[in-house]
């Protein structure tokens, strides 16, 4: 799966276009260098790189953004497809691309089938000859599967729970009842983030989400 990657620094625009092993190469190179990395609920990774620089006898502050955007994004994965990635994490460097077409090096190979999948998706990607290694796509997908966070409903407008009249100005389209428009950001994680209203609650769920896929980003 390509990527479309937008450079911008000194006010220049470059964009073109990144393999999966190239992605990844480039997300790890950002990380030993220290920069900053964040992704969006669309999987779009963004590195941010800011470093001194001499400018006569002062020194000036130059900043440079990479955006890595997946084309297209990779669908959300399986149970199946994230125990395989599972395994593969766990392996380590010693998960490898078998001649059959399996990926080896655990106790449970993933299948030739199953393991093109991962590849074709960008999922999981090879690099120095027949190594396996989870590609920025997977690190991503494994982590949303892991954090399904979602917001609850809001009651709206309903009956009092015990039984009183309200005493305020009653609404005129829903007269005897109560607004109730509070919504809760829930994730099996265990985060919980209540709101008054919905759109804030769906704010706390995504700045969760980012969290967790900037988290994932950081053990590539």
């Amino acid at each position: 799966m390509p990527y479309t990657m937008t450079r911008s620094s000194d006010g220049q625009m470059h964009i073109s276009t990144v393999t999966d092993v190239q992605a990844l190469r480039i997300l790890r190179r950002a990380l030993r260098l220290h920069a900053d990395v964040a992704a969006d609920k669309h999987h779009t990774v963004t590195i941010t790189r800011t470093r001194l620089i001499l400018d006569g006898e002062d020194t000036a502050e130059r900043r440079t953004v990479l955006t890595l955007r997946p084309e297209p994004r990779a669908p959300r994965l399986t149970r199946t497809q994230y125990e395989d990635l599972a395994r593969i994490r766990q392996a380590g460097t010693a998960a490898r691309l078998r001649p059959d077409g399996r990926i080896g090096g655990m106790f449970c190979q993933v299948p030739s089938a199953a393991a093109r999948r991962l590849l074709d998706r960008g999922l999981a990607v090879t690099a120095d000859g027949d190594r396996v290694s989870i590609g920025i796509a997977g690190l991503l997908a494994a982590a949303a599967h892991e954090h399904p966070v979602r917001t609850t409903t809001p009651r709206g407008w309903h009956d009092p729970e015990n039984g009183r009249l309200p005493t305020t100005r009653q609404h005129r389209r829903h007269p005897y009842q109560v607004p109730d428009f509070s919504s809760t950001a829930v994730c099996s994680c265990g985060f919980r983030a209540a709101a008054d209203r919905r759109p804030f609650a769906s704010t706390f769920a995504r700045q969760h989400l980012e969290q967790v896929l900037r988290d994932a980003l950081l053990t590539a």
